[in-house]
């Protein structure tokens, strides 16, 4: 479908002249029509519990009662289990947290955006705090540090957050 296509598609639908629009998952992002109340998901077992939350939240923006359907026909009881996340709660952050939790978190210097991390001595989520902790306990170490390489590591490191400082 070409560009123009598109366009003129989605402005029948948002004047209404055209009461269905049919889709693929492009309209995740950056489409607003404020009167959609309707939404159907073939096979959702295909997107992540992030991106069906983020689909859901296309509809319902006029304030009025919208309905997300998911229809679902396979026999996995871990997929089922998936999307009874998205029935139960619209927090987006929940959502997130179990989509990390069944996806993985991919690789955290790489280009893989899920599964499991080439390394598994910890657990993103369950550990977040002992991550603090350690932020923390090298921040002090490195600023009450008489070692030069240390405030010269500080200041790297500021560097690369932007103005963040480390101290």
């Amino acid at each position: 479908m070409s560009a123009e296509d598109k366009e003129a598609a989605l402005l029948a639908f948002r004047s209404g002249l055209c009461p269905i629009l049919v889709s693929t998952s492009v309209i995740e992002v950056g489409i607003d029509v404020r009167e959609a109340d309707l939404m159907l998901i073939y096979d959702p077992s295909h997107f992540a519990l992030s991106s069906l939350h983020q689909l859901r939240g296309r509809i319902g923006r006029s304030g009025e009662k919208a309905t997300c359907l998911l229809v679902y026909d396979d026999n996995d009881p871990d997929e089922l289990d998936k999307l009874n996340v998205l029935v139960a709660s619209n927090d987006g952050f929940h959502i997130a947290e179990e989509d990390l939790k069944r996806r993985g978190p991919g690789q955290l210097a790489g280009t893989k955006q899920s599964g499991l991390p080439d390394f598994q001595f910890v657990n993103l989520i369950d550990d977040f705090k002992m991550f603090e902790y350690a932020r923390d306990d090298a921040t002090y170490i490195l600023a009450h540090s008489e070692e030069k390489q240390f405030a010269y590591i500080i200041g790297e490191a500021s560097k690369e957050t932007s103005g963040v400082s480390m101290a």
